[in-house]
């Protein structure tokens, strides 16, 4: 009985969630005003404040187009905006009545993120009017993004909201006695990023060597779709070939073969490196030779699927490795990027401890001098020296450390359901491949192109007390009331391991 009512309210939350993403893209489609009115009323009233749960499972499937121009962008209205209030809204009346407490961001997240964030808010402001002048108003009108409300908006707040999107998932894997189910809104997001890039290279077609315009209508560039489908793979491959059911792992597996087939689609050559360590931590997590052939029949089933164009976008360069250069910003290997990073690079030097404040690279003294043209660096890890500087930058990979170990244990934690270690170990995998993704691509704020590393960690944080040190877990359960009272709980501790 208790199953099939677990059952029915998680088809009854996937079924408000697609409902609520048809009637987003109806406003898109159709341009009438009642429709925002109902979907407003339909989603506030009837759903996500009688259960913010729903408003989770929707923030799932629209968070990865939170930039598109696909769904509604309209001015005093934003769908996604909406949404994570009023989940927030309704999280909190739920706690405010009831018994259970709130699941919060763990420390580590707000030292580590939060705060280099902050500061690199107060370093960048006087720095801003600069930025108009590299980057100013587009003509049609829309102000600069360095404009100081619209950088507060779009640059700061914005991006945030993927924060609260995993506070309110981490909530939700609390309250529900199947979490794991949470994982098919999560495969249907992968599904519908994956189908709508497909679809745009299958009605649209496009150079996949422009990079300019290829994937433009969709919102945003080919390299960060490459990303964000990369993020999306490991945790679908180990879902897989996991313990679920045999209808739940051919939900994953279409997904995951979706998945793969849009991400060479994008031409992302990063996205590709990714998506090959991913299937390289899988092959060492089974050491089968048996996987080892699979893998190799799925490589050249995916290489013989995509067209010639996108095949040789992938190897491009890799003929002449040695043409890259400082000294060349046409090499076609890296496009520029060597020299690109020559030029930015100095301006570390000139604020090293906490670097010029965030989206530093648009007034560089390479872009102010008009010898680069970009407001992002194509490194993620150069990005965040400037921006943060050193300190931040220590604080960000001690972050990322922090992550990849909680990825790890929670892996292999027998108090975690045999199919929820499968994602972690999967989600491991993807955050390795984003590591050396970001060596070419990737942003440190958030941004869409991290949505599905955003679910996962939403995932993380509601288990993460699971990844605390034995003695800080126990204090956790029993506050100690004295020195004593924790030596004395290490001890018991000490022997139960040693037994």
């Amino acid at each position: 009985m208790n199953s099939r009512s677990d059952q029915r309210k998680t088809l009854a939350l996937v079924a408000a969630g697609a409902a609520a993403l048809f009637l987003g893209l109806a406003i898109t489609w159709l341009d009438v005003k009642w429709l925002t009115v109902g979907l407003l009323g339909l989603v506030a009233v009837g759903w996500v404040f009688r259960d913010y749960r729903v408003g989770v499972v929707c923030l799932t499937m629209l968070m990865p187009w939170s930039f598109s121009t696909l769904l509604p962008q309209t001015y005093g209205f934003n769908l996604i905006n909406f949404i994570v209030l009023a989940s927030v809204v309704s999280l909190g009346i739920q706690r405010t009545f009831g018994a259970r407490g709130i699941v919060h961001l763990p420390k580590v997240v707000w030292w580590c993120y939060l705060l280099p964030i902050a500061v690199g808010v107060v370093v960048a402001w006087p720095h801003l009017p600069q930025g108009i002048a590299n980057f100013p108003p587009l003509a049609s009108g829309e102000p600069s993004l360095f404009a100081p409300q619209n950088f507060l908006k779009t640059v700061i707040a914005k991006p945030l909201f993927f924060v609260l999107y995993a506070l309110l998932l981490a909530n939700a894997v609390r309250d529900s006695n199947v979490p794991r189910r949470f994982f098919i809104p999560y495969a249907i997001s992968a599904l519908l990023s994956a189908g709508v890039i497909i679809a745009d290279v299958l009605i649209n077609g496009g150079s996949v060597t422009d990079r300019s315009t290829f994937l433009l209508d969709l919102g945003m560039h080919p390299n960060e779709y490459g990303m964000q489908l990369a993020l999306a793979a490991g945790p679908l491959l180990f879902l897989t070939v996991g313990s679920s059911s045999r209808w739940a792992r051919l939900l994953w597996g279409v997904a995951f073969a979706c998945v793969s087939l849009a991400l060479l689609l994008t031409g992302s050559r990063g996205a590709a490196l990714s998506y090959l360590i991913v299937l390289a931590v899988w092959l060492l997590h089974r050491r089968k030779f048996t996987d080892l052939l699979w893998i190799a029949a799925l490589v050249a089933v995916l290489l013989v699927s995509v067209p010639e164009s996108f095949r040789e976008r992938l190897t491009l360069g890799l003929d002449d490795i040695g043409s890259a250069s400082v000294h060349k910003d046409d090499d076609e290997l890296t496009k520029g990027r060597f020299a690109s990073w020559a030029l930015l690079a100095p301006e570390i030097l000139d604020s090293p401890v906490w670097g010029q404040g965030v989206g530093a690279t648009a007034w560089n003294a390479a872009t102010t001098s008009g010898r680069y043209g970009a407001s992002h660096p194509h490194n993620m890890y150069l990005e965040i020296l400037l921006d943060v500087g050193v300190l931040g930058f220590l604080a960000l990979m001690y972050l990322y450390y922090r992550y990849a170990r909680a990825f790890r244990l929670l892996s292999r934690d027998s108090q975690v359901s045999p199919i929820e270690r499968d994602f972690f170990h999967g989600a491991l995998a993807s955050l390795l491949g984003m590591a050396a993704m970001a060596m070419t691509n990737g942003h440190w704020m958030p941004h869409p192109e991290q949505a599905f590393l955003w679910f996962a960690l939403g995932f993380a944080y509601a288990y993460w007390s699971l990844t605390q040190p034995v003695r800080e877990r126990m204090s956790q359960i029993f506050p100690a009331t004295s020195k004593r009272s924790s030596e004395l709980l290490s001890r018991q501790h000490g022997a139960s391991s040693r037994s």
